[in-house]
């Protein structure tokens, strides 16, 4: 029997375990029982917290595979801390595989948290893609890729994960799930990419959905409303302080003058349990 957590940022669901009680596992395969909707408790994404100099974040996506930040995850995570007394101010770092994240919250009700998402890396060789076109050496912007016959255009960096924005005209007349799939899994991205589709509805608001690696279409996606903000302000359609609306909620993002992205959102806890491994 194995206690879980679970909370919600914008609907994007993750459950949330201590380390301390997982001696022995796998934390990949577990992931995958957790996670799954029909016979464990449900989630888009699996997280283990492990606290020594300051706490840490392990995220796993619900396939087992693991990612080396999750945006929603960590303010989530960040209230788990706050409820559970382990982290008591309001400034704080959590440690991910992406670096340390800096935390800020502003209010506690509702849950409110500004996260320093850090800087965006364009280098292809990061992200890691390759379009096999030499013109798309330095930066990944606007390449074009067919799908389902139609022509979609991608822009790509690392945003501590992977990521591919790809404007469209409408959100809901494209096949969000048919494209993502076939996007998050192109040659082009040995390691799978994350695909943020994006409406434009002014240069200070745009609206939002994310097919995510190993988890697929998600109501909310916190790195990638980031890269969405830094993609749109460098090609030059976006301002550096903009709402991203997503099917269930807000998220403001902001790009500091040193190109550093904030990103302000809430978190919900949504109940507490045993999980029957």
């Amino acid at each position: 029997m194995i206690n879980f957590t679970k909370y919600h940022g914008l609907g994007n669901d993750f459950i949330i375990l201590k380390d301390k009680y997982l001696s022995g596992f796998d934390y990949s395969a577990l992931a995958k029982k957790i996670c799954n909707r029909h016979t464990g408790i449900g989630a888009d994404g699996f997280i283990v917290g492990t606290y020594n100099v300051r706490p840490e974040m392990a995220f796993y996506n619900s396939d087992g595979s693991r990612a080396e930040m999750c945006g929603n995850g960590i303010r989530c995570f960040a209230k788990f801390l706050h409820d559970e007394k382990i982290m008591t101010e309001n400034q704080f770092s959590i440690d991910t595989l992406a670096g340390p994240q800096l935390i800020n919250i502003q209010s506690l009700s509702p849950f409110s948290v500004t996260v320093n998402m850090g800087k965006p890396d364009f280098k292809p060789k990061n992200i890691p893609a390759n379009t096999k076109n030499g013109k798309h050496k330095e930066r990944i912007t606007n390449v074009p890729l067919i799908v389902n016959n139609q022509t979609f255009y991608i822009s790509s960096l690392l945003m501590g994960v992977p990521h591919s924005v790809v404007r469209v005209n409408s959100l809901q007349e494209t096949d969000l799930n048919l494209v993502g799939k076939a996007i998050e899994s192109h040659e082009w991205f040995p390691n799978r990419t994350n695909v943020d589709f994006i409406e434009v509805i002014t240069h200070s608001h745009i609206k939002m959905q994310t097919y995510e690696r190993g988890a697929g279409l998600t109501l909310a996606c916190g790195t990638g409303a980031c890269a969405s903000a830094i993609m749109g302000n460098y090609l030059g359609y976006l301002n550096k302080e903009i709402t991203v609306e997503l099917p269930l909620g807000n998220l403001e993002i902001r790009i500091d003058s040193d190109n550093s992205v904030y990103m302000t959102g809430p978190a919900v806890k949504i109940c507490e349990g045993v999980f029957h491994e």
